[in-house]
């Protein structure tokens, strides 16, 4: 199988690099999708390997396809890595409805306020808008889902993969990004030139070297930068040697994204990982954080200047912070819509909904959006099944709370869903599978750290350590 895999994979990339992004553009999806199918049954590891990469690499693929072919949209590219993801559920479904309740309850409810504004939804939007949406809210919870009820031999791997795919994807992601930054590649200035036409893209920045603003191989910045924070947090955790390179890789990418959201999920991260683990999470970033004081100096001279050093001005002086403001009075905006809409306005609710000039997208606030989309009843569900999954996230049999990697990233997320749908698409489908591994996490003995030094530190907080580090 992992032939196959690589056939598949060589193939592409050949396509690609004579030209023929055409017939890549037909051969991905259909390939990927059945491969998937088969690495699931025999391998499952390799499964989830392919399945997390699809999500870093499509919008990449996409570009270069579209470059090479000409523009096409919508695209069935960027919808692999969804379907990719429901192969799982779809083929392990009467695993999944014969799971306890009680370990199963918190995907139960969102997928139930999911249906609801779905039904909601087909009768104000069309089919084929619901059935996107529905894509974006529907396979995050779907995947958690079934890995909740997957075997411990299955989750033991699918963790490990997680770890392996997640370290080099920030070197690789992080790498592109700062070439990204300094050259913008013609194919991503294709895509941004034709998303003109449909869409307001002045938020990713002028389309020439030194304007962008740092989407790598994904969508756009901020999807970019919540996912690096992700992986950020698990380089940080490794014990690799290369660890300090890839994480000042990941980092200066991260910070030329201006997303503020990756940026405090991150630090927020850190602090939380610092606590419980100092020892590991210093030896990691040290270097690192001595290479980005150097940057920061030549940063303060060069081209990203301005608009880096607006950006952090923001903290501190957020009362000239447009960006915020407009997002503070959307926010308000919306709450009255929803007390004057108490049923929401369903699945594929336009994101311009509450402002059409680009000040405020419903996707600037996840709360906002939650309610908007699945109304009071629906709402309250989905985000009391994201507070379910909190509480079990932190309480383990024997007593106590526990505050593990997985858990940690996704109270990172959960943070920033004020500022940003973090918990929707991309950013989403890793906020529901971190939550799931921090739920049901079961590791074999010997993929554990010496905990002594760092279980005796949190003790007396009433924590227990209990994270996986990875050698990679």
């Amino acid at each position: 199988m992992k032939a196959l895999l690589i056939t598949f994979v060589v193939v592409i990339a050949a396509l690609l690099l004579l030209g023929a992004g055409g017939v890549a553009r037909v051969l991905f999806p259909i390939g990927a999708i059945l491969i998937g199918g088969l690495l699931l049954r025999k391998r499952p590891d390799l499964y989830m390997d392919a399945l997390l990469w699809s999500w870093f690499l499509c919008a990449f693929l996409r570009r270069v396809m579209d470059y090479q072919a000409g523009w096409k949209e919508p695209s069935l590219v960027l919808i692999v890595p969804y379907l990719m993801a429901f192969v799982a559920p779809v083929l392990d479904f009467k695993q999944i409805l014969s799971a306890p309740l009680k370990s199963t309850a918190a995907f139960v409810i969102a997928a139930m306020a999911i249906c609801y504004g779905a039904i909601i939804g087909i009768t104000q939007q069309s089919i084929t808008t619901v059935v996107g949406a529905l894509l974006q809210w529907g396979t995050p919870v779907a995947f958690a889902w079934w890995f909740t009820t997957a075997a411990p031999d299955m989750q033991a791997m699918v963790i490990r993969s997680i770890r392996r795919s997640f370290f080099w994807a920030i070197l690789i992601m992080g790498v592109y990004g700062l070439y990204q930054y300094v050259v913008a590649p013609t194919w991503d200035v294709f895509w941004l030139e034709q998303l003109g036409g449909v869409a307001d893209v002045t938020s990713m920045g002028t389309p020439e070297p030194y304007g962008l603003r740092v989407f790598s191989t994904m969508n756009s910045a901020g999807a970019f930068a919540l996912v690096t924070a992700a992986g950020l947090l698990i380089v940080a955790d490794s014990r690799h040697k290369l660890s300090p390179v890839v994480f000042s890789a990941g980092a200066l990418a991260l910070l030329l994204t201006l997303g503020r959201s990756g940026w405090m999920a991150t630090v927020f991260g850190l602090i939380l990982l610092a606590t419980i683990a100092p020892k590991r999470v210093t030896s990691t970033i040290a270097v690192p954080l001595l290479f980005a004081m150097l940057f920061g100096s030549a940063l303060a001279v060069g081209p990203a200047a301005e608009v880096v050093n607006d950006r952090i001005s923001s903290f501190t002086h957020p009362s000239d912070d447009a960006s915020g403001n407009d997002r503070t009075r959307g926010a308000s905006s919306a709450m009255k819509m929803v007390s004057e809409h108490p049923q929401g306005y369903g699945l594929g609710v336009g994101v311009d909904l509450i402002s059409n000039d680009g000040s405020f997208s419903l996707h600037d606030d996840g709360i906002a959006e939650g309610f908007l989309t699945l109304g009071l009843v629906g709402g309250f569900l989905y985000f009391g099944s994201l507070g379910w999954l909190l509480i079990r996230m932190l309480q383990r049999q024997g007593g106590g709370a526990i505050l593990t990697l997985p858990a940690i990233i996704s109270l990172a997320f959960l943070s920033q869903i004020p500022l940003g749908s973090s918990n929707l698409g991309v950013p989403g489908f890793f906020f529901w599978m971190f939550a799931a591994w921090a739920v049901h996490e079961k590791l074999p003995k010997d993929d554990r750290i010496d905990q002594s030094l760092d279980n005796k530190v949190v003790a007396k907080e009433g924590f227990r350590l209990d994270t996986s580090p990875s050698t990679v």
